[in-house]
């Protein structure tokens, strides 16, 4: 056959085919559909073009088959080659392998190359190919190696051209992405063993575990372990710069990740472990995706802060806490929080013996802090509403701190305070006001004390106000 046009077109579900044949040889041993014997001893397809209105459109076919046979107990097909091009910049370089299906085995050997991606695979199944078409969800014994492969983004760029704006394209591109691993299928559970996804010198990603009922998630149980490792400096740098991160980057080199998912995979078990060249950290708890409900608790051990945010005069840092709600997004979260901090280095002071509370609700958060450190005993509270055209901030609560100790006054001093202060605003103007009682600043011959302080600032298009009124002074002023 050469130069064929075919056009097949079903209005009432709007589906058009059209294809081209440049040049096709065909040759049939048998053909016996009633009696469903098929046997093709070659199919030859040279410069073809296959077009799925809407869909997709293959350009320059070539094809290569042999030996394709379907029967009653067998099955079988030989590609020695088959490569096309798409509109979307997609190239099948080649694909080449073997199906041969006898009785109630099935085995399957592929080697795919693309413009940027090469996939060496051999599979087996102990169903006839029949009924893996019939039923493919319904395999209870089959395998699936991979080897010698690696895998690129690049080759989703026409179907996705938003990929080379992400932060990560880069990165992602820069050297090979090898895969390796195999699973296998044992009486309806798989079995994942090996699986790995690294890049040279990059980052090392592994997969191991078991999952039973894996064609149903909702029911779908197991244990699954995912492992990362081997991070480079340089590799991250570079992934933090494209992603608009400024300044340096702290040493992260050689971080590792553990991840355990146990029990059903639909409202799983946690587990997570982080070690790392600035600290370690832990976090185990529970996650139900149906409910949109999570507990999780953490633990981390010292964790240099001062070298993560590059924040001068910090320290290390160790803590505990746990978050528990509902909701996976900000619209629609209702969760409560707390983090004990056993210990904060600043300005070379280990604070210590403070907690953290609170709920964030959406457009609603609220803050508690108790310190009973040596130096510093504070109760104070934070409320923040956010509208959508207006907000309001609260604060209240009181506090003493002995500022030398803290390493912030260079002679003996004690502070006690009780303040109250509150902030509103929207697209009109904002008020703010700041109500400091029972202030007191006492060193050891001398103390000076202070009833009430109360400051006010108001501004809108027209004016600013700022007024000032305490024990000692008063002051007013208007800016226009």
């Amino acid at each position: 056959v050469e130069d064929t046009d075919f056009r097949f077109s079903n209005a009432a579900d709007s589906f058009e085919l059209a294809t081209y044949i440049g040049k096709a040889d065909i040759r049939v041993m048998a053909f016996d559909m009633p009696g469903k014997e098929v046997h093709l001893n070659r199919i030859d397809l040279d410069d073809c073009i296959l077009a799925i209105e809407r869909l997709a459109t293959f350009n320059d076919i070539d094809m290569k088959l042999v030996d394709l046979s379907y029967g009653e107990n067998r099955a079988g097909l030989g590609i020695r080659k088959l490569d096309f091009g798409m509109v979307y910049g997609f190239i099948l370089d080649n694909l080449s392998g073997r199906l041969e299906s006898v009785g109630d085995h099935t085995d399957l050997q592929l080697d795919i190359k693309t413009a940027h991606s090469q996939l060496n695979l051999n599979a087996f199944a102990r169903e006839a190919f029949k009924d893996i078409l019939a039923a493919p969800f319904e395999l209870r014994h089959a395998g699936l190696e991979l080897s010698h492969s690696h895998i690129s983004i690049q080759d989703m760029e026409g179907f996705l051209p938003q990929l080379t704006d992400e932060f990560y394209y880069g990165a992602l591109t820069a050297t090979r992405i090898q895969l390796m691993g195999e699973g296998n299928l044992e009486d309806g559970s798989l079995h994942i063993s090996g699986l790995s996804l690294w890049q040279e010198d990059n980052f090392t990603i592994t997969l191991e575990g078991v999952i039973q009922n894996p064609f149903q998630l909702a029911e779908a149980t197991g244990e699954v372990h995912v492992g990362a490792s081997g991070f480079e400096q340089g590799w991250l740098e570079e992934l933090a710069l494209s992603s608009g991160i400024s300044g340096a980057i702290p040493d992260l080199g050689g971080t590792s990740l553990e991840a355990y998912v146990s029990d059903s995979l639909f409202s799983p078990l946690i587990k997570m472990a982080v070690e790392s060249p600035l600290g370690s950290a832990a976090l185990e708890g529970s996650l139900d995706f149906g409910r949109e409900l999570y507990t999780l608790a953490y633990e981390i051990r010292n964790l240099g802060v001062g070298k993560l945010f590059n924040a001068s005069g910090f320290g290390s840092f160790s803590g505990t806490g746990e978050i528990k709600g509902k909701g996976f997004s900000a619209d629609e979260q209702h969760a409560s929080y707390y983090l004990q901090v056993d210990t904060l280095d600043n300005q070379d002071y280990r604070y210590s013996n403070t907690q953290i509370t609170g709920t964030l609700e959406p457009g609603a958060y609220e803050l508690q802090l108790v310190a009973l450190d040596p130096a510093l005993k504070a109760d104070l509270q934070l409320k923040l509403d956010l509208g959508d055209s207006a907000y309001r901030a609260e604060a209240s609560g009181i506090f003493q701190a002995q500022l030398d100790e803290l390493h912030l006054h260079g002679e003996a001093l004690n502070l006690k305070a009780s303040i109250e202060a509150q902030m509103k605003g929207s697209g009109k103007g904002l008020e703010s006001e700041l109500v400091c009682r029972d202030l007191s600043l006492e060193t050891p011959v001398k103390v000076a004390l202070v009833q009430d302080i109360k400051a006010v600032f108001k501004t809108d298009s027209m004016q600013s106000i700022f007024q000032a009124d305490a024990d000692f002074i008063h002051a007013h002023m208007v800016l226009r």
